[in-house]
C-alpha cells in the first residue's frame, strides 16, 4: 500500500504526505491542471511531450519516493519528513542513472526541436523588432503537426519510436498511416485526422527528415525518411477573374456585416495579402508617392518588407475602415464569407478537385464557392498579375514571397505566352 499520496498543489503534480506533524509535498513534475485527468495522471493529448513517457517518470519518482518515506519511517519512526528532508534522502543514495532510456526516443527529442525552434525563431523577431498575431512562429506549425501524427502512430501501433526504428518499412507503414482517415472515440481522442493528400504528407516527411538532419545528425535516417515521399502535383488554383472582382464590388447586400465581409474579401483580391498580415496594418503602413498610394509592411510569414502599389478602389476600402482590418479572425471570415457568397448564389459554376493520396488520384465535384476563402486573394492577385504580364520578381515585391518556384504554377497556367505555345496549331 502507498504511503504517499498523488495531488496537484500550486501549478504542481506533488507526492504528498502528512505524517508526524509535518508535510511533504515534493513535486513530481511542473504540469498545467487542465492536462491531468481525475487519477493526475497525464492526458494523452498532452502537447509538449509525450504522456506515456511523461507518466512513466512520474510513476517511477513517485515509487521512489514511497519506497525512501518507508524506509525512513522503520528507522525512524518518529521522523518529520518534509521537501528538504526527502530531497536529501534521494540524494544521499541515488542509484546511477542511465539517460539510456530516453535516448534517442523520436516523439521527447522531437518536443525538445520544437521548443528549441519556437524560441529560436522569436529571439529572430525580437532582434528583427517583429510582433507576430500568432504566438508560435508559422514555420514551426507543421512541425508540430508532425509531432502529433507520431503521437497517434505511436498509439495504433502500441510501440514507442526510436531512432533506429526508422526504416523504409516504418516510413511506408507511416505514410499510409497519414494517408487513412481516423475516428475518435469517447476512449481516445486522436491529436490528428489523417486523410492527407500526397503534398501534405510529404510536408511531414520533410519535418521528420528536418528532425534526423538537425538534431540527430544522422543522414541515413534523413535519405530514408525523405525516399518514402510521394509524387505531387498541385494542379488547379482556385480565384476570381478581374470582371469578377468587379461584379461583387456591385453586389447589392443586405446588411453592414456583409458589406464588410465582401470589402475585407475585395481588398485581399487587391493587394494579395495574407490575412495574417491583413488583421496587422494599420494607417502606417500606408504611404503615398507622387500620386500613387503604397501599402508597405514587413510580411508575418516570411518577414521580408513588401510594397504594394494601391488601385483607387482598394486605397478607398482601406479608408472606409479606417485603415484596419482587424475585425475578424481567420476562421470566422472564412466562415462568414462562405455563408455569404452560398446566400446570394455566387461561384457556383462546378470543379473538379484532384487530390493525390499515394498512387490514388480522386477526384471531387464541387461548387467553386466551396474552395475559396480569404487566400482566395491571395491567389487571385498573384494570378490576374502573371496574365497581365507582370514579371515573377516584381510580384516577389509586393508579395513577399522568398522563391520564384512557388509562383512556378500561375506562370503554367496563366503566362500570356500561353496563346503563343499553341499558334503554329491555329488554323
Amino acid at each position: 500500500m502507498s504511503i504517499v499520496k498523488r495531488a496537484y498543489y500550486q501549478k504542481k503534480l506533488v507526492a504528498y504526505l502528512k505524517k508526524n506533524g509535518t508535510v511533504m509535498r515534493y513535486k513530481l513534475a511542473n504540469i498545467e491542471e487542465q492536462y491531468l485527468d481525475s487519477r493526475y495522471r497525464v492526458k494523452p493529448r498532452y502537447p509538449y511531450e509525450d504522456a506515456t513517457i511523461l507518466n512513466r517518470r512520474i510513476d517511477e519518482l513517485e515509487e521512489a519516493i514511497n519506497n525512501k518515506v518507508e524506509e525512513l519511517l522503520r528507522a525512524y519512526p518518529s521522523i518529520k519528513i518534509n521537501n528538504k528532508v526527502m530531497k536529501s534522502a534521494l540524494e544521499s543514495e541515488s542509484p546511477e542513472v542511465s539517460d539510456q532510456e530516453n535516448q534517442d526516443i523520436l516523439i521527447y527529442d522531437f518536443d525538445k526541436y520544437i521548443k528549441e525552434m519556437i524560441s529560436r525563431k522569436k529571439q529572430e523577431d525580437i532582434r528583427k523588432g517583429r510582433e507576430r498575431v500568432e504566438k508560435i512562429h508559422p514555420s514551426c506549425k507543421d512541425y508540430i503537426s508532425t509531432r502529433n501524427a507520431l503521437c497517434d502512430f505511436e498509439y495504433d501501433y502500441g510501440e514507442i519510436l526510436y531512432l533506429q526504428d526508422i526504416t523504409p518499412v516504418m516510413i511506408e507503414q507511416f505514410v499510409d498511416y497519414l494517408a487513412d482517415i481516423r475516428e475518435s472515440t469517447p476512449e481516445h481522442k486522436y491529436l490528428t485526422r489523417g486523410g492527407l493528400e500526397n503534398s501534405t504528407i510529404n510536408k511531414r516527411l520533410d519535418c521528420l527528415a528536418s528532425l534526423t538532419r538537425n538534431f540527430y545528425n544522422d543522414d541515413n535516417a534523413t535519405s530514408i525518411i525523405l525516399s518514402g515521399k510521394q509524387d505531387s502535383e498541385r494542379t488547379e488554383v482556385i480565384r476570381l477573374t478581374k470582371e469578377e472582382i468587379v461584379e461583387l464590388c456591385e453586389l447589392e447586400v443586405r446588411s453592414a456585416s456583409e458589406d464588410r465581409i465582401r470589402d475585407y474579401f475585395v481588398f485581399l483580391c487587391l493587394t494579395g495579402l495574407r490575412f495574417s498580415d491583413l488583421v496587422k496594418i494599420n494607417k502606417t503602413n500606408f504611404t503615398q508617392r507622387k500620386d500613387l498610394h503604397i501599402l508597405c509592411l514587413y510580411t508575418q510569414k516570411t518577414i521580408k518588407r513588401a510594397e504594394i502599389p494601391l488601385t483607387s478602389k482598394a486605397y478607398d476600402l482601406a479608408m472606409k475602415y479606417e485603415f484596419r482590418f482587424d475585425y475578424y479572425t481567420n476562421q470566422a471570415f472564412n466562415r462568414q464569407l462562405k455563408d455569404l457568397l452560398e446566400r446570394y448564389h455566387k461561384f457556383e459554376d462546378e470543379i473538379v478537385e484532384y487530390r493525390q493520396v499515394k498512387e490514388r488520384v480522386i477526384q471531387t465535384v464541387m461548387m467553386r464557392r466551396e474552395k475559396i476563402s480569404a487566400h482566395t486573394g491571395r491567389r487571385t492577385f498573384i494570378s490576374i498579375l502573371v496574365e497581365m504580364g507582370i514579371s515573377i520578381p516584381r510580384i516577389m515585391a509586393m508579395t513577399g514571397h522568398t522563391k520564384e518556384s512557388t509562383l512556378k504554377i500561375y506562370v503554367d497556367k496563366f503566362s500570356p505566352h500561353l496563346r503563343e505555345a499553341i499558334s503554329p496549331l491555329e488554323f
